[in-house]
């Protein structure tokens, strides 16, 4: 399903719990543009706190965004707050990858987010497998090189599996973008 992060998102929400509420697919995925966790600088908390309990309620099993001109991509996270700090931590009770990605020529530098597992500031694209109870991932750059892969797996009565299938491409820095230590 489509969301649109523009606007009205308190209308969207009741019809979005409807839909996940009657979901009768096996394979759940969501795209909006905004990223619930960017890759580069957008914060999107009015979304996350809205959408995500909705994601991780529901069994979502992926959620493909946009907007920040960099690829980021999670591992399985889940809504939790640590309340000093307001960092959302990864979950063990939800499943939901997040991914945001960009295929134009206009790049940002990405940031080092502790829950972003890959990140690129490159244009990828992506191909999306399904096949019964796994769902393959491949981002690819514009010349075709491999550079993110995973498989989730369905399992009955517990969030998927995944399975990290990243290549041996290293992430491309710019220059002017330093790790922090």
């Amino acid at each position: 399903m489509c969301l649109n992060t523009n606007e009205q998102i308190d209308v969207q929400t009741p019809w979005l719990e409807e839909v996940l509420k009657d979901n009768p697919n096996k394979w759940t995925v969501v795209t909006h543009h905004h990223p619930i966790y960017p890759s580069s600088c957008a914060q999107n908390p009015e979304i996350r706190d809205v959408w995500q309990p909705l994601y991780d309620k529901y069994g979502v099993d992926i959620v493909l965004q946009g907007h920040d001109h960099s690829y980021g991509r999670t591992g399985l996270m889940g809504h939790e707050h640590n309340l000093p700090t307001g960092v959302t931590v990864q979950s063990e009770k939800a499943g939901t990858l997040y991914v945001v990605s960009v295929s134009g020529p206009k790049q940002y530098g990405r940031n080092e987010f502790p829950f972003v597992r890959r990140a690129e500031d490159t244009q990828l694209y992506q191909i999306i497998t399904v096949d019964g109870d796994e769902l393959r991932y491949d981002a690819r750059t514009a010349t075709g090189a491999l550079y993110d892969a995973f498989t989730l797996r369905k399992r009955d009565g517990e969030v998927n599996e995944l399975i990290e299938r990243v290549p041996d491409t290293p992430e491309y820095r710019r220059p002017e973008i330093k790790k922090k230590p």
